[in-house]
């Protein structure tokens, strides 16, 4: 169904090393593990976060206390077929990514030690 999203303007990346490219993306869907959350938060990036929910809580845990404070978007792995393509079109609009973009960058500004201290608190 993402597939499907894909047009001129939409390039859609499975998977990338480059962090050039993930840099200029306007739109990460990650799994929020610690580097990729960290990399999303500093590159100023709306970003929607699918964590692993099964035996490791961690990336849960993150994606939560970060969507309180609207750094991020969570999409529970029970919802992806039903909310994935909505919350793409949420994330990409407007207003919720200028959101996401100073909540992320207030968290930058205002604390360096904020993310740190919130994943290992």
């Amino acid at each position: 169904e993402i597939k499907g999203m894909k047009t001129k303007e939409i390039k859609i990346v499975d998977w990338t090393l480059n962090t050039e490219s993930s840099q200029s993306c306007c739109l990460r869907i990650t799994m929020g593990g610690y580097n990729t959350f960290c990399e999303s938060i500093s590159s100023l990036t709306p970003t929607i976060i699918i964590p692993r929910e099964d035996i490791e809580k961690e990336q849960l845990i993150r994606a939560k206390l970060f969507q309180k404070i609207g750094a991020v978007m969570l999409l529970r792995q029970k919802d992806i077929a039903t909310n994935l393509v909505s919350s793409i079109q949420k994330a990409l609009s407007p207003v919720c990514a200028q959101n996401m973009i100073n909540s992320q960058e207030k968290m930058i500004k205002n604390n360096k030690n904020r993310i740190k201290d919130a994943i290992f608190s």
